[in-house]
């Protein structure tokens, strides 16, 4: 029994237990009307069939209409496509795969801390309480932020299979380390951070590798890489690296998100659904500086090897450093899955040199272990609850980013799908007074339009189709048109809207209620 309580199949059950114990309300969960349903329920034409599978290689992580969303992540969408292919659109069965991927994750780490001869017992600690960390609770409470867990078993995978092929030199570990380093790439694109990175631990752990042999890695590592970017430029629009990279705005949201990760770490007291343009906090800047400090005695005083130090450095700073080339900086704490895992293996080591120096450290070591699972776990099974469904996640990203134009919005459209309109308006006009949406104006005139308002639905739709003759416009001044009984203009405006998209259902059904418009001698006209 003693035996088995030490094996990796007791430790992969406890982390099963753990999880569901923790997280498994999340089964019960609805998909959330943001990365949820763009890339599931309002996508399941595309994910549900075999034939499509080569597409999602093709076009964005959401929808191939949408050529302007700079995510390129088929590998995501393909686990999604496979589990609709087996069990149809099943909410449950998403949330599910979420929380059976975490468990792998987490295991992966494990194997890949014995791989670097970590203290066993002490890894398992430290994983259990990674796995209960408030941080990352939404990682496995929304179905969406799949793509951290599935980089995350990629990535280790990749180093485990790297390190099998450094040892032994056998070629079957150095096919499994590139095709995994292909599927993270293809998951998320901050894999890119790994390629530099292969090189630097193989540098600093001093395996016997030659000029020869690292250009060859190189060269196999490129080919993928190249694959990668052809496929993404021709998917989705160009990231202007240059302007990000230029501008001193990048650096200093950087510091101030870094900051404010390191205090949620140590002090998860609040995880924010979001934050959006977070200002420079004294209490995050000094909190991380005492840390920077404390991370300068670790490595001075060789608490932990350095060469992990330098590793899980430039593996979290390399990580998190792309969240930062956005237009809007949003803060979003899965971004912290795979980078919290590196930070964890310095406290690993950290904790193992101390304890083997002071011994009689041990028991308070358990006693703070105990602490904090009970603290971490409270909070973050009361934080999975802000996932739920729609309206409570809506509720809170407004609550956490009230400054942020699509906390306003989509909050506005849960109003909105509840018929309570005066509420939705007034949203969509503060999402639109923090951003000039066109898409905002469009979603006003929903609302005015669904309160009767028709004079101001008029007014605004005309500014619109000043600018921009689109066939929502267009459809939308027919509606206005027929509820104020100018029959003629709602009549003329269907028409050239029908010209625009002729197969439109709302369309259709729409100009079955008007008098003078024959259908079919339109279409003869055509």
């Amino acid at each position: 029994m003693k035996n088995f309580l030490s094996t990796k199949l007791f430790f992969a059950l406890t982390l099963l237990c753990v999880i569901f114990l923790m997280y498994g309300k999340a089964v019960n969960f609805d998909l959330l009307s943001l990365d949820d349903t763009t890339s599931i329920s309002n996508n399941l034409e595309r994910i549900s069939k075999v034939k499509n599978i080569p597409s999602l290689f093709t076009t964005n992580c959401y929808n191939e209409e949408h050529a302007t969303i700079p995510y390129y992540r088929p590998i995501l969408v393909l686990t999604f496509s496979i589990e609709t292919i087996l069990f149809g659109y099943n909410t449950k069965v998403y949330h599910l795969g979420n929380l059976y991927l975490f468990i792998i994750a987490l295991f992966v780490m494990y194997l890949f801390l014995l791989k670097l001869n970590f203290n066993k017992t002490i890894s398992k600690f430290f994983l259990l309480l990674l796995a209960v960390h408030p941080v990352i609770s939404s990682a496995a409470a929304y179905v969406s932020t799949r793509a951290e867990i599935l980089l995350a078993i990629f990535v280790l995978l990749s180093f485990i299979n790297l390190i099998d092929y450094l040892e032994s030199g056998k070629k079957i570990y150095l096919v499994l380390y590139i095709l995994l380093y292909t599927a993270s790439l293809f998951t998320k694109e901050s894999a890119l951070a790994f390629f530099p990175l292969y090189f630097i631990f193989i540098f600093l752990f001093k395996y016997k590798f030659t000029v020869k042999e690292y250009i060859k890695l190189f060269v196999l590592l490129l080919v993928p890489t190249i694959l990668y970017f052809v496929c993404r430029n021709a998917a989705v629009p160009k990231t202007n690296l240059f302007y990000f990279l230029t501008n001193p705005t990048t650096y200093i949201n950087f510091i101030n998100v870094m900051a404010l990760y390191i205090r949620k770490i140590l002090f998860p007291d609040y995880i924010h659904t979001i934050l959006y343009n977070i200002q420079v906090s004294v209490t995050n800047i000094t909190i991380t500086i005492f840390f920077i400090i404390a991370l300068a005695i670790a490595f001075y005083k060789k608490l932990a090897d350095r060469r992990i130090i330098i590793v899980s450095l430039f593996a979290i700073i390399a990580l998190l450093f792309p969240t930062v080339f956005m237009y809007e900086n949003q803060v979003l704490y899965h971004r912290l899955f795979l980078p919290l895992f590196f930070l964890t293996m310095i406290f690993i080591q950290v904790t193992d040199t101390i304890l083997k120096k002071k011994k009689n450290l041990k028991n308070l070591f358990l006693i703070m272990f105990i602490v904090l699972m009970t603290f971490f776990s409270l909070q973050s099974f009361r934080n999975v609850d802000k996932y739920i469904n729609s309206d409570i996640f809506w509720l809170n990203m407004y609550k956490d980013a009230s400054n942020y134009h699509m906390c306003c919005s989509g909050l506005a459209k849960q109003f909105f799908y509840a018929q309570e309109y005066e509420e939705a308006l007034k949203l969509f006009k503060e999402a639109k007074a923090l951003n000039d949406l066109y898409i905002y104006s469009l979603n006003i005139c929903t609302a005015l339009i669904a309160l009767d308002r028709f004079d101001e639905a008029e007014k605004l739709l005309l500014e619109l189709y000043k600018t921009k003759e689109d066939f929502v416009v267009i459809f939308y001044l027919s509606q206005v048109y027929y509820y104020k009984d100018e029959m003629q203009k709602a009549v003329d405006f269907a028409k050239y809207a029908y010209t625009l998209k002729p197969k439109d259902e709302m369309l259709l059904k729409h100009i079955e209620r008007l008098p003078g418009f024959d259908l079919n001698i339109h279409k003869h006209k055509d």
